[in-house]
């Protein structure tokens, strides 16, 4: 629960406040008549304090209790007997316990080998952590100040961008996850904690604004955007069968070691590069020139700061990706590094993408061709920076296996035969709000990837008995596939026993329906909302909030013709996972 030191009202408001703050923003947007704002924000709070300011029931506050007590108490034993718990870095709700001592000497050991990290200085009396706080935000306020003398940036500039116009700047910290190998032994993946208040914050976010639809427009004939978008791509170019034959090969490539060992001055010839790319037309750079955008980078690339033992550390290679910029930063460097090595070879008329570090292409020349290429890349590119590739008639990628079964496609979900089967996925927010949203993107991967019935069968039997292996009832999951089926057929009229013929009818309609989700999305049309949730009546909240937007907003003709869809999401404030782990 919240903090219970304070009145159920006060901690209402808290909870609150993240949504009324979302709905401010909304309305800026897309402006509304003021009345029908206010009439719709009044709603809203009364129903919010209506729906979650009930009494707990003496029964849940008994197990309350009784759960501190346990967790208080496994913490006791951890402390007691020199063990850590920690959450494995592949992102499952999987977790590795060992001993405290040797954790620690693995950490300390990385630290003192890497490459990636520079040591800055310590946090001691003579440098606390807010001297270091004040260098670091001078530093950045001084080139911003330089570049404004010059002209090179407008004053909202300055001010949005500024050091002096932010509070509660915080340095994220180094903490390590443990990745299990096959042998059991452990690597340990260094992670940040939240950047929200870190320095570079946003700095990151105003030059993501920029740079995003540069990126987007440069590759959007080339970019898979997950794998239901790539699967749709590839089943609609294998229909064309003078490209598509029975010796028609797959090809899939992934860049290693990507993240945390590419150069800066790499990072920023390829943002050079991308402000110089002649497929950008009338580029808008926010008012910036592209060599300011290029010092700015080069700031984010210099201050990623943050604090592990009591010392100051910075990047040397890479950035964290805490940042979606980062991210954003690798794929641009992934794009040129393919353009610079396949820019030679004929790929026209094949099926072509990028995802992140990797990629994927049908192939109908010579194998020793393309051999020949990824073995001159693996030899231009030092450890530990390299490229694995896979070709041939059958290969999988972002977990769909792939197979030319004598020029017709044959493809079906694929799981890593070393990976441990029926789990879930970690999340950090709302864990049963986000399994079910995962229950629902698993079928629809099942009906996009798996082309035969009976896989799709078979997959949809392992989802079910995925969520019942990790303690969700058996109504759950009947409640959940028939919401799935809601969605492709709200009338709720056809059957959804298949048989070959009818489930290629379904496959069809299911690709319809993502394609208009993935519209809402790219059009900015579909607005997520989310609020803190404790304990209440959040299905009568949901419930009044949809009511309200449809009777009070979009009676509105002018907002009416925004088209705008929502969802409205919960998020806790404290998970067991957190509790239990260090």
């Amino acid at each position: 629960m919240s903090s219970s030191n304070l009145p159920l009202e006060k901690i209402l408001s808290q909870q609150l406040a993240p949504l009324q703050q979302q709905l401010t923003e909304l309305f800026i947007k897309y402006p509304i008549v003021e009345s029908r704002q206010k009439k719709f924000e009044d709603e809203m709070k009364k129903l919010f304090y209506h729906s979650f300011i009930l009494p707990i029931p003496n029964t849940l506050k008994e197990r309350s209790l009784y759960e501190q007590k346990l967790i208080q108490s496994i913490r006791n034993q951890l402390k007691q007997n020199q063990l850590i718990l920690r959450r494995t870095a592949d992102n499952n709700n999987t977790y590795y316990l060992g001993q405290s001592n040797d954790f620690r000497f693995k950490s300390n050991e990385f630290m003192h080998t890497t490459e990636t990290f520079e040591c800055l200085g310590f946090i001691d009396d003579q440098n606390t952590l807010e001297q270091h706080l004040n260098r670091i935000t001078q530093s950045m306020d001084t080139i911003l100040n330089d570049l404004f003398k010059q002209k090179s940036i407008s004053e909202d500039h300055l001010i949005k961008l500024s050091m002096s116009q932010r509070t509660n700047i915080k340095l994220p910290y180094l903490y390590f996850l443990p990745e299990i190998n096959e042998d059991n032994s452990i690597l340990l993946e260094p992670k940040l904690s939240c950047c929200k208040n870190a320095p570079v914050q946003i700095l990151a976010a105003y030059l993501e604004q920029i740079l995003q639809p540069l990126y987007e427009q440069v590759v959007q004939s080339i970019l898979f955007h997950n794998g239901t978008d790539f699967m749709k791509k590839l089943q609609s170019h294998c229909c064309y069968k003078t490209v598509f034959k029975p010796t028609t090969s797959f090809i899939t490539f992934e860049i290693h070691h990507l993240y945390s060992n590419v150069s800066h001055e790499d990072l920023r010839l390829s943002i050079k590069r991308l402000l110089t790319d002649p497929i950008i037309r009338q580029p808008d750079y926010n008012g910036l020139s592209a060599d300011v955008i290029e010092i700015l980078v080069n700031m984010f690339l210099q201050t990623n700061i943050f604090i592990y033992n009591d010392k100051i550390y910075r990047y040397l290679k890479g950035c964290p990706l805490n940042f979606s910029f980062s991210r954003l930063l690798f794929n641009i460097y992934s794009y040129h590094w393919y353009f610079t090595w396949f820019r030679s070879i004929r790929i026209e008329n094949e099926c072509f993408g990028l995802f992140k570090n990797t990629g994927f292409f049908t192939w109908n020349q010579s194998i020793d061709k393309i051999e020949k290429v990824f073995n001159e890349i693996n030899q231009t590119y030092n450890s530990p920076i390299h490229i694995t590739t896979s070709i041939g008639l059958q290969v999988h990628y972002l977990n769909c296996y792939i197979e030319n079964r004598n020029g017709s496609l044959y493809s079906r979900v694929y799981y890593n035969p070393n990976k441990q089967r029926f789990l879930l996925p970690y999340f950090d927010d709302h864990p049963r709000l986000r399994h079910r949203q995962w229950f629902r993107f698993l079928l629809v991967r099942a009906g996009l990837y798996c082309t035969q019935v009976e896989d799709f069968e078979y997959e949809k039997l392992y989802i079910e008995l995925t969520f019942i292996a990790n303690g969700y009832s058996l109504n759950f999951v009947e409640y959940h596939n028939r919401q799935f089926f809601k969605l492709i057929y709200p009338s709720n009229t056809t059957t959804t026993e298949f048989d070959q013929y009818r489930y290629n009818v379904f496959r069809h309609d299911l690709s319809r329906y993502v394609t208009r989700q993935q519209e809402l999305q790219k059009n900015h049309r579909l607005i997520q909302f989310d609020y803190i949730f404790d304990w209440g009546l959040r299905w009568k909240f949901n419930s009044g909030f949809y009511t309200n937007w449809i009777k009070l907003l979009e009676q509105d003709p002018k907002f009416k013709r925004y088209k705008l869809k929502i969802q409205l999401n919960s998020k806790h404030y404290y998970l067991s996972n957190t509790l239990l782990t260090q």
